[in-house]
Formats: structure tokens, C-alpha cells, sequence
């Protein structure tokens, strides 16, 4: 059941720091190989919102990317900081995404984003779905072997919402809180259950996988694990 905003971010006004979306095309890898993505996404003012996604945005593989549950990606400007501050680089979401995020976002942080909480951006409405499970594009697209890597053990996935109410947003929009869920699931507490070491008797484990407001690809996933 959700429960209206408590107390715990009255004090805190996250904002759309940057808005993006990107085209298909074809790149190397250094191998050689071709490969298609809309990785590599570029800023913009304002966009359309629909539950499908940003109206002009495109995704290579739909298989895993895109749909309901991955509707729009967002990423946290803290988690740009702390892997430059690792890697000691000077990625930056000012040209285009460097982790094939829609929306990067200030304050908000994989650590206190929870599964289910939905915020008001312009006139849309949004609910947290489930971590982003990272691919081997991320190294692609950062020139960095080691990436991919540190984005898993890190935690520093970002994560998808679904769009509840349709409409446009605008960059330098805030996200206001309506509600938050009673049982705090975050996304870094996801990323620990499907990356970390699996312990079978975990109860959030039984509780992530019977959340009904998570994303079904996680959920799958965290079964898949079990199972194994």
C-alpha cells in the first residue's frame, strides 16, 4: 500500500538537471564488430512523456530496453561525481549521456530512490520501477573496460520509472514526492540482491521478488537467480 510523503525529504528539492534522448546508429567495437545503439543520447529543452517512453526517443534493443516497466531512464548527478571521483575522468552529462540516461536528476540517489514512490515532474506523473541491470555498452560508450564492472559492484545503476500520467516535462523541472511506498526497497538494496551474494533465506529477497510495484525483467531475474 502507499502512503503519502512522510517527512524523511520535505527538506529536499530534486530537479531535472538534463533531459535527453537519442537515435539509433551503428558504431565499432574496438574488435571491429558492429554493433546498433541509442546509447549515446543527446540534451534537449523539453519533451513528451508517454507510457511507452520520451516521444522521439529510440531503442536498439527492445528486448531489454523500453516498454512500460523501462519507460524512461534516470540517473543521478551524485552517481556521475563518485565514478569520476574513482576513475579519476571528467564524464559529463552537459553533451550528451555517457550512461544512456533520459533524465538526470539532482539529489536523488540509487540509495534513497525506492521501488513504488511516484513524483509529479511538470505535468506527468512517474513511479520508480526498478534498477537499470547494466550491459557491456556501458564500457563501449565510456572508453572504459573497467566500467561495466564498477557500475555492478558499485550499485551505481540509475533506474527506470513508468509513466502513471502522460504529459510534458522541462528542464529544471522539480520532482515533487506524492507518495512513497511503506515497504523502502531501494534500488541500491535491489542491485545488492541480484549482484551480492545470494542468501536464499534474505527476507527482503522473498519481499523484492513479491513487490507487486516492481518491474517484472527485475523480478525475473531475482527468481532466475534463486533458482540457480
Amino acid at each position: 500500500m502507499l502512503r503519502k510523503l512522510g517527512d524523511s525529504m520535505n527538506n529536499i528539492s530534486p530537479s531535472v538537471l538534463s533531459l535527453m534522448i537519442g537515435s539509433i546508429e551503428s558504431r565499432k567495437k574496438d574488435n571491429g564488430n558492429e554493433f546498433k545503439t541509442a546509447i549515446q543520447k543527446k540534451p534537449i529543452k523539453q519533451c513528451k512523456l508517454t507510457k511507452e517512453g520520451i516521444l522521439g526517443d529510440e531503442q536498439a534493443d527492445k528486448k531489454h530496453h523500453g516498454g512500460i516497466d523501462k519507460a524512461i531512464l534516470m540517473f543521478s548527478d551524485k552517481s556521475y561525481t563518485k565514478i569520476n571521483k574513482h576513475f579519476n575522468s571528467k564524464l559529463s552529462y552537459e553533451n550528451n549521456s555517457a550512461f544512456g540516461e533520459n533524465i538526470v536528476v539532482s539529489h536523488l540517489n540509487e540509495e534513497n530512490v525506492y521501488i513504488g514512490s511516484r513524483f509529479k515532474i511538470g505535468q506527468t506523473l512517474v513511479e520508480i520501477a526498478q534498477p537499470r541491470e547494466p550491459c557491456w555498452k556501458l564500457s563501449e560508450n565510456t572508453n572504459n573496460k573497467k566500467m561495466l564492472k564498477f557500475i555492478i559492484d558499485s550499485g551505481l545503476t540509475g533506474w527506470y520509472c513508468r509513466v502513471i500520467e502522460e504529459g510534458t516535462i522541462k528542464q529544471g523541472n522539480q520532482l515533487e514526492l506524492i507518495y512513497t511506498p511503506s515497504l523502502k526497497l531501494s534500488v541500491m538494496n535491489l542491485n545488492h540482491l541480484l549482484h551480492g551474494k545470494l542468501l536464499v533465506d534474505d527476507p527482503s529477497l522473498k519481499s523484492a521478488i513479491e513487490f507487486e510495484q516492481l518491474g517484472n525483467a527485475f523480478k525475473k531475474a531475482l527468481v532466475k537467480k534463486l533458482n540457480n
